[in-house]
């Protein structure tokens, strides 16, 4: 079942530095995307759109690490540094937060959207963007659609380059 706007972000528990917390704890009350398939966006889009974030005002989560972390740490992402992502192996958190099935009909199995969660101060979600698995997706149009929020203080120089 996907989730919506409007809808309070699902809560669940992580562990930060070895340090136990929640994700809404985590968030601090500030404008926060999750990324259930992080994977999904080029890795050019992810470099230059995180680049762009004021990563003091927004906060980035991806849903998919490697099976090697214990179920709820989080990873800093090395290579793409403000993205903190959180292992899920026992697909616990996944489950709470998987995008919405597109039923196609009695002979086709429902198709898995992945999502991009543009979560509010407040802790509800204000908008859910979906897309194909597998896509090389474009990260900067997610900001952008965060920015257009009223919320241009967001990124570092008000307006965000298109990743190559």
């Amino acid at each position: 079942m996907g989730l919506f706007p409007g809808w309070r972000a699902p809560e669940f528990p992580l562990v930060i530095a070895g340090r136990a917390t929640t994700f809404h704890a985590w968030r601090r009350e500030k404008w926060s995307v999750v990324l259930t398939r992080p994977a999904d966006f080029t890795p050019a889009s992810l470099r230059c759109g995180i680049a762009s974030v004021d990563g003091n005002a927004v906060r980035l989560l991806g849903l998919c690490a490697p099976h090697t972390v214990p179920q709820g740490h989080v990873t800093a992402g090395a290579e793409f540094g403000g993205l903190h992502v959180v292992a899920d192996p026992q697909r616990k958190i996944e489950k709470i937060w998987a995008g919405p099935q597109m039923e196609l009909g009695p002979a086709e199995p429902p198709i898995e959207e992945h999502a991009a969660y543009l979560i509010a101060p407040s802790g509800h979600i204000r908008r859910t963007l979906s897309f194909l698995p597998g896509t090389q997706q474009d990260f900067t149009t997610v900001l952008r659609t965060l920015a257009s929020f009223d919320a241009p203080f967001l990124l570092r120089d008000r307006e965000l380059p298109y990743a190559a």
